[in-house]
């Protein structure tokens, strides 16, 4: 039994990068489905792209193609970072602390979203504008750093 405790791999640690492309990946999810929800999934991309792009003179035939390419781009670098942050701030902890550690973290960053970010980055009004959908938010980026440790060990 000693023998077999030895030779066992320890948990992986979760990497960053593995978490921030995971928190990217659901949180596009979820922002697809709300648009969805409202018959228009990419509503809140071109939202952030027309908040970005402020008084740019564009012709209207280009605005809400170059607003939701935009709305991405910027959704893929931002979410990216927040992703690799609330991965290094998960990292240390292991077991049931590793899940109160996500669950809080995505939370908080979720009420963030809901609250102080918009006002002062202008930006991302549109993403979560109630409660009721910064939870379903939440559980989406606790899903994904949750499952970061597994992915992280992925071929090792």
């Amino acid at each position: 039994m000693t023998r077999l405790l030895t030779r066992m791999q320890p948990t992986p640690r979760a990497r960053p990068g593995t978490a921030a492309l995971l928190v990217l990946t659901a949180s596009a999810g979820v922002l697809l489905a709300f648009g969805w929800k409202e018959g228009d999934p990419a509503k809140a991309f071109r939202n952030a792209g027309r908040m970005l792009l402020g008084s740019a003179e564009l012709p209207a035939v280009a605005l809400p193609l170059t607003a939701t390419l935009l709305g991405v781009v910027h959704h893929v670098v931002v979410a990216f970072l927040w992703g690799a942050m609330l991965g290094l701030a998960s990292r240390p902890f292991r077991g049931v602390r590793y899940l109160l550690a996500a669950l809080v973290l995505s939370v908080t960053f979720s009420l963030l979203n809901l609250w102080t970010i918009p006002p002062l980055f202008g930006v991302g009004f549109s993403v979560l504008t109630s409660v009721a959908r910064a939870v379903p938010f939440a559980l989406a980026l606790t899903v994904a750093l949750l499952v970061t440790p597994w992915a992280s060990g992925v071929g090792e």
